[in-house]
């Protein structure tokens, strides 16, 4: 069989999901969200529908759901981890600027359909614009989790004492945080 691209990028994407978080111990804290997680589920989100329209589509299928779960993942998937890290605002104007990019790749179609003048500079325009924005948004799910979590667990100084025990002896070590 054949590996398709879809096939790699399906399985970066699972790699990335399924790897462990890079400082687990913060974590800990209730309320807290994951950096992979939310990376995941945006390259997921993008990625799996149109791995799995390329799976199903064929020459003799007629029906339109196959495009319409790749029209999903491509204006919901790269918002996914801002949703879960708790911002839908900054979710949302991802999912609105793609849908303007599509809107004018639509209309850029129909005016280069027609022979009208500028509609395969719209088209390109409108491709490069949502193409960016799915990029921005997927990029930029790491700094949302990284603003959510600081909003639970604000820097702030901290001494932490800790019991030592060694063959010899028994003491305390400790640690000043800012």
């Amino acid at each position: 069989m054949l590996l398709r691209p879809c096939h790699a990028w399906l399985a970066i994407g699972l790699v990335l999901a399924a790897a462990p978080d890079p400082l687990p111990a913060q974590n800990e804290l209730p309320g807290l969200k994951s950096e992979t997680t939310a990376l995941g589920l945006s390259i997921l989100g993008t990625v799996v529908p149109f791995g799995f329209t390329l799976l199903t589509a064929s020459e003799e299928t007629t029906s339109i759901v196959p495009g319409l779960i790749s029209l999903g993942g491509l204006l919901v998937g790269p918002s996914l981890g801002h949703f879960y890290a708790g911002r839908p605002v900054r979710a949302l104007v991802g999912i609105g600027i793609r849908t303007g990019a599509l809107v004018g790749l639509a209309a850029g179609f129909g005016a280069s359909w027609n022979g009208n003048s500028g509609g395969d500079e719209l088209m390109l325009a409108s491709a490069a614009v949502g193409v960016g924005v799915m990029v921005w948004d997927i990029l930029g799910v790491r700094g949302s989790v990284r603003r959510h979590n600081a909003k639970l667990n604000p820097a702030r100084p901290a001494v932490v004492l800790t019991p030592t025990i060694d063959r010899r002896s028994v003491g305390v070590s400790g640690r000043i945080a800012f």
